[in-house]
This record gives structure tokens, C-alpha cells and sequence, in this order.
């Protein structure tokens, strides 16, 4: 079933489609059923042997080039050179797998550092668990921090979310919980509903899991990599190399048998014919390449390693330094989406600052990346000022108004505060330069 269609369910109809209960969620038993049929709640990565890694560094047309020079050595009677080639293609295969190998073992060390753990209702307890150990029908709570650990449908609560992951847009989105008419298209139109991967930026809330693991949203698009076989640019100009030198050898090959037989005729001596070709097919094999590529992507990882870079695939390496534009997307998808206050301008004696903390003054639950971005940027005294303000209510952000107004309180005072984008502030203030605050903010 899609996933999507559960957000016209009532949460009398999830309950019964889930085989669970909002008020004690599942028990022990349907929760072993469950992980037995829908398995653990993680994304599948691409499996990993030491092994097939090992064999993998030796599955490229440059190495079988090497290793049939190092045949014809050996047919040649060149004993020492065939040894030499071959030292080449183990050298250079064990150095590509130790790196790799290791690169696969960090990753793997820090992947068992982050275990993430969800508040879920089981037996009519709320318990911790870790999140792979969800399974659908699960009830779970979702507080402002918490990264959505599965596809649910929120049940309770108004929360906004951060889907930037999956969407590209860095403002929250607003869920609530009550169920939709239809069926919505996408996932933009799925406004109670949330997908793993996900941040809850405001609010909480308690959410039924409807799909873990390879069935959520994140686990489809997961499996499209498992399934795509990469092959950097790099790999792909080697093999072109590899099919260029093997093109020009059989061409000299043909032609200094045709010359041989124009020039001696039934006089010629096929075997020594034979034997020098060979010699010249060997010639023209550059054994010494694949053991400088090697060692100067390794130098490369090992650059990068000092900076805290994890090189999974050596050739990723040469494909990095071929990189002449980059384009990056928007906050969110290649940024960590998190805000920070650069510059401000006022005139003197005003304190925007001030004000700015005043509009950031709610409650927990509600402050919003600007609210942190703000609280981050005020000294400890400016906060202790702005704590003084009482918080009385707020409108939330929305793409109409493109604007919050807060109203705090200061004894007898009532003050109101708006924060948005410059354009309709501008509109609502008095008279100002608004030609001088224009470039200004063009200056940043």
C-alpha cells in the first residue's frame, strides 16, 4: 500500500490497520511478529566483504594488461621481469585494499557511535529503545531535536519539520495531525504525516509508524544507489588508456607480420617472429603506471584523512582534483541548515538586538532556527535583559504574511514585534531610508 494513503485514515482506522492501540501501543509479541516479517528499521548499504574488496582491486582491463605481459615474460623466458610485473600487480592491488579496507572500517566504527533512541508506547509504557528496533504500528513521541526515525502519521500535536533532506527547502513545514480528504500527490501535500530522515524543528507530537527500514520515502531512494554501479571518471579514462594501448599493439603486431612475410616470404622464421612480437607487445606496456596512480592517490587520501575526510574510493580522489565549477544547492541539502547572525544594521541608540531577542522569547517548543540563530548571537546580560519580557502569544511564520509577530509584556507595556522578510518590513515600518537599507543588504 502506499504509503501516502494513510493520511486520510482516522486514527480509529490506523489502530485497526496496525493491530495496535494509541493509549498502550503494541505488545512484546506483535512487536517480535513484526521485526520478523519487516526485519530491522535501517537502510541497507551496499554488503561488505573484505574478500570480494580484495578481488575487486584486481577487476580492471589495465590489470589483465599486466598480467598477460607478465605471461608473455614468463613464455619469453624473462623470468625476472615477469616477477617484477607481477610484484607490480600485487603491490599495487594490496595498497588500493588496505586503504580502501580501512576506510570501510572507520566508517563502520563510527556508524556504531551513532545510534539514535526513540521514545515509543509498548505495553502501555513509554520506553527507549533504539530506533532500528521500530517496527510499523509502533506509537512514537517527537520532540523539537529528534530526526524522524521511520515514515509516520502524526496522531497528536502540531509540529513543523525540517525535509530538506528529501525536498531541498530549508523552511520547516508545518504538520498536524488530523486526517486529510484525499490522498495527496506527493509528499509536499502530505501535511500530517513525516519521513525519515526528517527534523522536528518545533512542537511535539505522537506519530504511528506506517513503514521502516527499505520501505520508507529515504530507504526507496536508498536502494537506487545500492543498485547503480559506479564508475568514476577516472576508472573510465584508465580503461580507454587500457583499450588504446591494447588497439596499438595488436596494430604493430599485424603490421610486423605482413612486412616480415612481404620481406622473407616462406624463408621467415614463425617461431622468432613470434617471440619478438611478443617482446614488442611488452615493450609497449607501461607496467610502472598503475604502481605512481596508486601512490599518489594514496598521498592524496592521506591529505585528506588529516582533515577528517573518510576516502572510501581511492579513484574518488583524482575525480575531486579534476573539479574546475562547483555548484552546490540550496541551505539545507549540502549545508548543516544551521542560521547564524553575520551583521546587523541600526541607527545609533536603536538596539535591534534587543528586539530581536524579544521576538525569539517563547516557548521552547516553538523557537525556530532564527529563535536559535538570535539566542546564539546575544551575550549572556542581553538574554538576562530580554528574560525580564513576559511572553504572552505569537503568529508563526507563513509564506502569506512572510512575517512572525510576537507580543511580550513588560509590566503594564504591550509590545509587539514582527520579524521577516526585508520587503515587508520595510512595508509595515515608518518612513525610513529605505534606499540606504536596501544596499546595505545587498553589501551582505
Amino acid at each position: 500500500m502506499n504509503i501516502l494513503d494513510y493520511s486520510t485514515y482516522s486514527v480509529k482506522q490506523l489502530e485497526d490497520t496496525f493491530n495496535t492501540s494509541l493509549t498502550t501501543g503494541l505488545s512484546q509479541n506483535q512487536v517480535a511478529d513484526s521485526a520478523k516479517k519487516y526485519g530491522k528499521n535501517d537502510i541497507k548499504d551496499h554488503p561488505f566483504s573484505w574478500l570480494s574488496l580484495l578481488a575487486s582491486q584486481f577487476n580492471s582491463p589495465f590489470t589483465y594488461l599486466l598480467i598477460v605481459a607478465a605471461l608473455i615474460s614468463l613464455v619469453l623466458k624473462d623470468l625476472s621481469n615477469a616477477i617484477i610485473i607481477a610484484a607490480i600487480v600485487i603491490v599495487n592491488g594490496l595498497l588500493s585494499f588496505f586503504q580502501e579496507y580501512r576506510a570501510e572500517q572507520a566508517l563502520k566504527l563510527l556508524k556504531s557511535h551513532l545510534i539514535e533512541q526513540t521514545t515509543v508506547l509498548r505495553g502501555g509504557k513509554h520506553l527507549k529503545i533504539d530506533s532500528k528496533d521500530l517496527v510499523p504500528g509502533d506509537i512514537i513521541i517527537l520532540e523539537p531535536g529528534d530526526d524522524i526515525p521511520a515514515d509516520v502519521r502524526f496522531i497528536e500535536g502540531t509540529v513543523t519539520v525540517n525535509e530538506s533532506i528529501l525536498t531541498g527547502e530549508s523552511v520547516a513545514i508545518k504538520k498536524e495531525s488530523s486526517a486529510l480528504p484525499a490522498t495527496p500527490h506527493d509528499i509536499y501535500g502530505a501535511s500530517n504525516s513525516g519521513f525519515f530522515g526528517t527534523t522536528i524543528e518545533t512542537g511535539t507530537a505522537t506519530a504511528l509508524v506506517i513503514a521502516t527500514g527499505a520501505q520508507t520515502r529515504f530507504g526507496g531512494i536508498s536502494q537506487l544507489t545500492l543498485q547503480t554501479v559506479r564508475h568514476s571518471d577516472f576508472q573510465k579514462r584508465l580503461n580507454q588508456l587500457t583499450t588504446f594501448l591494447l588497439a596499438v599493439t595488436a596494430i604493430t603486431l599485424v603490421a610486423l607480420f605482413l612486412v616480415h612475410l612481404l620481406i622473407k616470404g616462406s624463408q621467415t622464421d614463425m617461431v622468432q617472429l613470434l617471440l619478438f612480437s611478443l617482446a614488442i607487445a611488452l615493450g609497449l606496456t607501461p607496467e610502472g603506471l598503475p604502481t605512481v596512480i596508486t601512490f599518489a592517490l594514496s598521498k592524496g587520501a592521506l591529505q585528506l584523512a588529516h582533515h577528517n575526510v573518510v576516502v572510501k574510493r581511492l579513484s574518488s580522489i583524482e575525480d575531486l582534483g579534476a573539479i574546475t565549477i562547483l555548484c552546490t544547492d540550496k541551505t539545507g541539502t549540502l549545508t548543516e541548515n544551521k542560521l547564524t547572525v553575520s551583521a546587523m544594521y541600526e541607527q545609533p541608540g536603536e538596539h535591534v538586538l534587543h528586539y530581536a531577542l524579544l521576538a525569539s522569547m517563547k516557548k521552547e517548543e516553538m523557537l525556530d532556527p532564527f529563535d536559535r540563530a538570535i539566542l546564539q548571537k546575544a551575550s549572556p546580560e542581553e538574554q538576562k535583559e530580554a528574560a525580564t519580557y513576559q511572553f504572552v502569544s505569537a503568529i508563526p511564520f507563513d509564506p502569506f504574511r512572510k512575517r512572525t509577530t510576537t507580543v511580550v509584556a513588560h509590566g503594564n507595556e504591550h509590545i509587539i514585534v514582527s520579524r521577516g522578510s526585508l520587503e515587508e518590513i520595510l512595508h509595515l515600518c515608518t518612513p525610513l531610508n529605505t534606499e540606504e537599507i536596501e544596499a546595505w543588504e545587498k553589501q551582505q
